[in-house]
């Protein structure tokens, strides 16, 4: 039965009013968090936590020699402090800035060295590169980035504006939310030729699919839920369960997952999502290539590094091992699939740590600039193999 428009206008209003209500209240309720946890400044006015010590000193200047202590500590704060702002479907990004070391552009990506316009030309051979800090460059002048070197290497012998690589590395995200972000990205209207995605070790941390602040998120949902209660109560809609109102649902959910990841499951999930993203590349004409990135957890001699002690007490290590060692063993098979196939191209890069230089790590896992350059390297000979 039509209910009339007359009571179906009451309803509206009614919601509008509580849900306006209820938003207001939990955003005074949880302005505390957002300050603390998506605005959390990384300035210049950073506290001491972000300077390095001296240990951690002597290791980034021996990653970058010449350079003056100030000058290593305003590239740490600039890499370090700056606030993630919100961004829809992907829940976070990470936040502009015009830095001496460090340059976020608002539109999401970190420049590279000689950066093309945003956004890209049609005639320019557009690469989107995707993944977790390291991908970022966490530590890293924008010149010493993964995208900007491999730029470097694909542009040899080539006009400058031949390719156009784009950093959309950002802090904790995997390939889940890379995915999601390709996603937006074109439907946007921004295609480029090749969508170059690195990843392995942030893919072993989330359990759960879960982007990194979904717990607090979840916080904030209960908080509007928590005042949207009584109107509901009161309003002539079927009346909901009080469990289904607060994040306890989403928990069950969440901790069932986590008891069933599996590294072999992790690596699934990371399968499915080359799947998902070759399958919407190519209905937009774009190519992908799909990158297994080095760390500290596989193959390296821990003399080697830097924060041995750090890499040995991290918790997940031995999951991130496990899932590497499994991943090697279908190493052959990913390598021989055609570029065209289902899963997109898929480039090897986790045995490339046996750098020259005496670091190849500036801290746990983030990459210093040799090993940046290596990891470049392998993925441009991988792209220019036949």
């Amino acid at each position: 039965m039509d209910p009339g428009p007359d009571r179906a206008e009451r309803v509206a209003r009614w919601l509008g009013r509580t849900l306006i209500a209820g938003c207001l209240a939990a955003a005074v309720v949880t302005a505390g968090w957002v300050g603390r946890r998506l605005g959390s400044p990384r300035t210049a006015s950073a506290p001491a936590a972000a300077r390095p010590d001296a240990a951690t000193l002597v290791v980034l200047q021996q990653a970058h020699p010449g350079w003056p202590p100030a000058e290593i500590e305003r590239l740490m704060i600039e890499s370090w402090m700056r606030p993630f702002t919100y961004e829809p479907f992907t829940q976070f990004a990470e936040g502009s800035l015009r830095g001496h070391y460090v340059n976020v552009d608002a539109a999401g990506f970190r420049w590279s060295s000689d950066q093309c316009a945003w956004p890209p030309a049609a005639s320019a051979g557009a690469v989107f590169v995707f993944g977790g800090s390291t991908t970022f460059g966490y530590g890293l002048p924008d010149a010493e980035t993964i995208a900007s070197l491999l730029q470097d290497a694909l542009r040899a012998g080539r006009p400058a504006t031949s390719v156009c690589v784009y950093n959309f590395g950002r802090g904790w995200f995997y390939s889940s939310q890379e995915v999601v972000l390709f996603d937006r990205l074109l439907v946007a209207g921004f295609v480029p030729r090749l969508a170059v995605f690195v990843d392995g070790l942030n893919d072993f941390l989330y359990l759960e699919d879960a982007p990194r602040f979904t717990e607090q998120l979840g916080r904030f949902m209960a908080a509007v839920n928590a005042h949207l209660q009584p109107g509901l109560r009161e309003s002539p809609l079927p009346q909901p369960r009080p469990e289904d109102l607060g994040p306890g649902r989403v928990s069950v959910a969440r901790s069932s997952a986590a008891r069933t990841a599996t590294p072999a499951a992790l690596l699934e999930r990371y399968a499915r999502n080359r799947r998902a993203a070759t399958a919407v590349a190519r209905a937009f004409g774009a190519a992908t290539a799909f990158v297994w990135q080095p760390v500290p957890f596989y193959r390296l001699d821990l003399t080697r590094h830097p924060f041995r002690g750090q890499v040995a007490a991290v918790p997940w290590g031995s999951r991130v091992r496990a899932g590497y060692e499994l991943m090697a063993a279908r190493r052959a098979t990913l390598a021989a699939a055609p570029r065209d196939g289902a899963e997109g191209q898929f480039i090897w890069c986790a045995d490339v740590q046996a750098v020259s230089s005496p670091v190849a790590y500036l801290d746990t896992v983030h990459y210093a600039p040799a090993l940046s350059r290596a990891v470049a390297g392998c993925i441009a000979d991988g792209l220019q193999r036949p």
